[in-house]
């Protein structure tokens, strides 16, 4: 079989790294896979490092900015509009100009990595080929789609299959639909659970937040019960690792009078450094569609405390068996980094809990099965 993947991006966020590790473990066993981006980028050196096979092709997403931002503009929203349009015909044009290239590949089936481009859909429609939509995102946090929601969703019945990274995630977009599949992703190896740590600290509790620098993954709001724990008298610090601008959470931690509490470390290539410099993950996010990092951390061994937001997160996490789940905004939070300090037999109950759940269910093995599975099934 020949699987074709179209990606978001050439960067290495969590949904790329899913795509590769995916992919590196269907190849063989007489599937060939290939990979479609928009760019060059650090994803292309992952892939040649696997040796999977990739193209760059011109194509765009179809997000943009909510129409409640316009209500005073509405010319800006119309241009909106229309560019979209013109970036239409230029995706439409390199499906054919793609298929010329393909045509002695020829692929059985084509796998969408992301809710937030349509290129694969309509390469698929075109030559009428198989077509999975791989969602991993809710589209109210942060992600407004151009064409209307419902349309969009119109279109993933119209796939061969859709599959969800969480089972929040299927339940909030198409919770009937007979043709949508949960596969959890696996990102964790069997040989990562023999780099789980001895969580002690040396006197100072190190708490780490890890993912893109945006408003939805709510760096501020770890920063902020940070600042409430020192006042408090606890000797704490807090690590920020990710891409981004960084300037608003230096300037909060600076007028919160805690910037030597708080340090950035930017991007890592191998997050574990991350993990293993701290006692306890951070998870803020409003709205996470399945928390890759929640899993790296408990195969790790170190406790996560995450916000409980009835979505992926809170599927992951059970509150006080394997993490600690918190509500109310910053002071909810530090009533839980308190409980994970304070509490030396709970954390290393939750710690204990949490790496054998990790390592029943989300491990890249289980991963390629699930997905093997389905595609035998479509």
């Amino acid at each position: 079989m020949k699987i074709l993947f179209f990606n978001h991006d050439s960067n290495l966020g969590g949904a790329s790294r899913a795509l590769v590790e995916l992919i590196d473990g269907l190849q063989g066993n007489d599937v060939n896979c290939m990979v479609v981006l928009p760019s060059r980028g650090p994803l292309c050196n992952e892939l040649e490092k696997k040796s999977i096979e990739y193209s760059i092709m011109r194509y765009s997403k179809w997000t943009g900015q909510p129409k409640y931002l316009f209500k005073k503009q509405p010319l800006k929203y119309i241009k909106q509009h229309l560019r979209f349009v013109k970036k239409l015909l230029i995706t439409i044009r390199s499906v054919f100009y793609l298929h010329r290239l393909l045509k002695p590949w020829n692929p059985d089936l084509i796998i969408t990595n992301t809710s937030v481009i349509y290129f694969g859909y309509v390469y698929s429609v075109i030559y009428r080929q198989k077509h999975i939509w791989h969602l991993r995102e809710f589209l109210d946090h942060g992600l407004h789609l151009i064409v209307p929601k419902s349309f969009f969703y119109f279109l993933l019945k119209l796939s061969s299959g859709v599959v969800f990274t969480s089972f929040s995630l299927k339940s909030h977009t198409l919770p009937e639909y007979k043709k949508g599949y949960v596969i959890y992703d696996g990102p964790v190896s069997k040989e990562d659970f023999n780099r789980r740590k001895v969580n002690i600290h040396d006197g100072i509790f190190k708490f780490v937040i890890i993912g893109i620098i945006d408003e939805n993954k709510n760096q501020k709001e770890a920063i902020k019960a940070l600042s409430l724990l020192i006042k408090q008298g606890y000797n704490v610090s807090l690590n920020v690792v990710g891409r981004g601008n960084y300037k608003p959470l230096k300037d909060l931690a600076e007028n919160l009078k805690i910037s030597s509490f708080v340090h950035f470390s930017g991007y890592l290539d191998d997050p574990f450094s991350a993990y293993y410099n701290a006692n306890s993950l951070l998870i803020c996010s409003k709205s996470e569609g399945f928390g890759r990092v929640i899993i790296e951390a408990m195969a790790f061994g170190i406790a996560v405390i995450g916000y409980d937001n009835g979505r992926g997160t809170s599927e992951l996490i059970t509150h006080q068996y394997n993490g600690l789940l918190y509500k109310n905004a910053e002071a909810g939070l530090a009533e839980q980094m308190k409980i994970i300090i304070d509490n030396r037999n709970l954390r290393e109950i939750i710690e204990n809990n949490a790496w054998e759940h990790a390592r029943k269910y989300f491990t890249k093995d289980s991963h390629v099965k699930n997905f093997e599975n389905l595609i035998m099934e479509l």
